[in-house]
């Protein structure tokens, strides 16, 4: 009877230090592991700087004016390119398209005064439809 004990305690001690050595290599693993994806970590934010820098140079305004006025001919806006808003109060011309008169005309009233714009919402759908109430 004590023969079996010393051969089951000193199996016991040889699975103990099996699944111990078994342990600590997993744990060597991960931690390698570990490493690997934090060095990979740290390239992907360092390549992701450097991309930032790249793209902030590339949106630069300076830049892209010189980069404008090489390869695009774009002159400077003048005043009678300007169009002005026709639903303002103010003196628009309007031609005539028979004759090539011009007319003079002053609007007094906003176009489009009695527009009220309600929204309407189709149960529970979420998309929103316009109704305009001109009459």
């Amino acid at each position: 009877m004590n023969k079996i004990m010393n051969y089951l305690s000193v199996l016991a001690i040889f699975v103990a230090g099996y699944v111990t050595l078994a342990i600590k290599d997993a744990v060597h693993d991960l931690n390698y592991q570990l490493g690997v994806n934090s060095r990979q970590i740290a390239e992907e934010r360092s390549a992701i700087n450097i991309l930032k820098a790249e793209f902030a140079f590339l949106q630069s305004p300076k830049r892209l004016r010189a980069l404008v006025e090489k390869h695009l001919e774009l002159s400077s806006i003048k005043s009678d390119q300007i169009a002005q808003d026709p639903l303002t109060s103010q003196e628009s011309e309007v031609r005539l398209a028979e004759s090539s008169q011009t007319v003079k005309m002053t609007q007094k009233t906003r176009l489009f005064k009695q527009v009220r714009w309600n929204y309407k919402s189709h149960g529970g759908q979420s998309n929103i439809q316009t109704v305009d109430h001109r009459r």
